[in-house]
């Protein structure tokens, strides 16, 4: 652990930034780096036959992103870095009756396919979106050869949400960008 974080500050610093230990409030926290195993079925994943995942309406991507960050970050911090974000990494949408009710960035670096921003709008939680994203967003990792893997927080329920899909905790890391996939023990 000691290492990996020795190892992201140093990333950190290289590309300009600085570690954010104790920084504005903030405090260290681990965050879990689980990977999916490719003998890991998605088949029997409940999901929803009514949600159709497709690329986002913009603003109705930003309205979902406000309703759901805006309070804690800000709105103007939200609609910044939705547009930012937007430009450099694709993004699925769930929809359901035309409503758009989750959203996740999927990106691919090497070997490996990074689902993040996890999103479902707080109404429709118990509609199964997060395992229709996942399971879509998955998919589409194993047809081009990638490892699906996310962050969670070690502290929060998702984390064990995702343990029963079959995510396994492969590493540990300050930040998202401490990760080296080279290190990652996927079996």
């Amino acid at each position: 652990m000691a290492y990996q974080q020795a190892r992201g500050d140093l990333f950190l610093k290289m590309v300009g930034y600085e570690p954010l230990d104790n920084a504005f409030g903030m405090e260290e926290e681990t965050t879990l780096t689980m990977a999916l195993p490719g003998d890991v079925d998605v088949h029997g994943w409940s999901i929803s036959s009514g949600i159709s995942v497709k690329s986002p309406d913009p603003t109705q991507l930003e309205q979902l992103e406000l309703k759901c960050f805006g309070a804690v970050c800000g709105e103007d911090f939200v609609v910044r870095d939705n547009r930012r974000l937007r430009e450099k990494v694709p993004c699925l949408g769930a929809y359901l009756d035309g409503q758009l009710v989750g959203s996740c960035y999927v990106y691919v670096a090497g070997r490996y396919a990074c689902v993040d921003s996890l999103m479902v709008d707080e109404g429709f939680r118990r509609r199964h979106v997060a395992t229709t994203l996942l399971k879509h967003a998955v998919e589409d990792a194993r047809r081009v050869g990638a490892v699906p893997y996310l962050h969670a927080d070690a502290e929060d329920v998702p984390k064990d949400i995702y343990a029963r899909l079959g995510f396994r905790v492969v590493d540990m890391a300050y930040e998202y960008s401490c990760t080296d996939f080279a290190d990652l023990k996927l079996d």
